[in-house]
C-alpha cells in the first residue's frame, strides 16, 4: 500500500527534533528545501489517493500522524525563511 511505503521512506530521513526531511539524515544539517517540498506533495497525493479511494477511515490512525507531520514541516520550513532576502515590490510602480 502507498500509506505504508511513503512511511517507511518518510521515517528514513525525517528529523523530529527539527521537524524536516533531511538530504541525508545524520549527515547534511541545512534545510533541504527542495526534499521537504518532495516530501510534502508525495505526502498529500498518498493521502488524496487513500481518500479518494474510500479508505480514510479503516486508515485514520495512520493519516492524522501524516496531516501533523506535513504541517509542522510547512511551519519549520516558513520559519528559516530570512525575508530580508526575499524580493521586494517596491510601493514605488510609476
Amino acid at each position: 500500500m502507498s500509506l505504508e511505503q511513503y512511511q517507511l521512506e518518510a521515517s528514513a530521513l525525517y528529523d523530529p527534533a527539527r521537524r524536516l526531511y533531511r538530504h541525508v539524515n545524520d549527515f547534511d544539517p541545512r534545510s533541504w528545501g527542495t526534499g521537504n517540498a518532495w516530501m510534502a506533495m508525495g505526502m498529500m497525493r498518498t493521502l488524496a489517493a487513500t481518500f479518494a479511494a474510500g479508505e480514510a477511515g479503516v486508515l485514520w490512525d495512520r493519516i492524522g500522524p501524516m496531516e501533523s507531520e506535513i504541517a509542522g514541516v510547512f511551519a519549520s520550513l516558513f520559519s528559516q525563511l530570512d525575508v530580508s532576502r526575499c524580493y521586494k515590490l517596491s510601493s514605488n510602480t510609476g
